[in-house]
């Protein structure tokens, strides 16, 4: 166990890792389902069977879900695994910190992950094309979200184990 965090913030840690997980399968179930349709256009999204619909949903959804949950609660922990001060830090500075420590890219890509969710998931029956557009997006960005939680996953679980 690792001496920084206490056993019920790791306990809080595991669990949220658990359902970090579950969204990170709900995404690539809903990503494999689609991606038969992938691109989208105006025409393939008016002519999507009710599934294929739901799966759209269930991929924004997720994929939001995701990226909050690892923001908001998991994105601390790493920080205070890493010695990290976060008590009245931003959320903006927490990403910087995470930039340094190298477990982002940068903390813009992040930003642009809750941009990509919040778009997509707004309905544009008047603009098929837009909202072609935002599925693709997170079409795209789901897999590099995954690829993420993976390596991060990882990275969590041997700090811990320790």
């Amino acid at each position: 166990m690792n001496a920084q965090l206490k056993d019920n913030d790791l306990n809080a840690l595991k669990s949220t890792i658990e359902i970090c997980t579950i969204h990170k399968e709900r995404i690539q179930m809903a990503y494999e389902t689609l991606s038969e349709n992938f691109p989208f256009t105006a025409n393939k999204i008016k002519n999507l069977t009710p599934l294929d619909l739901g799966m759209a949903e269930l991929l924004i959804n997720r994929f939001s879900k995701l990226q909050d949950t690892i923001g908001d609660k998991i994105f601390p922990y790493v920080l205070i695994l890493f010695g990290e001060n976060i008590y009245q830090k931003s959320f903006i500075d927490r990403l910087n910190m995470l930039e340094k420590l190298g477990i982002i890219e940068n903390a813009e890509q992040w930003q642009a992950y809750r941009s990509a969710g919040s778009a997509a998931a707004h309905e544009y029956p008047d603009n098929l094309s837009l909202m072609a557009e935002n599925l693709n997006h997170v079409m795209v960005l789901s897999q590099e979200l995954v690829q993420f939680w993976t390596k991060l996953n990882h990275l969590i679980l041997s700090k811990i184990e320790k």
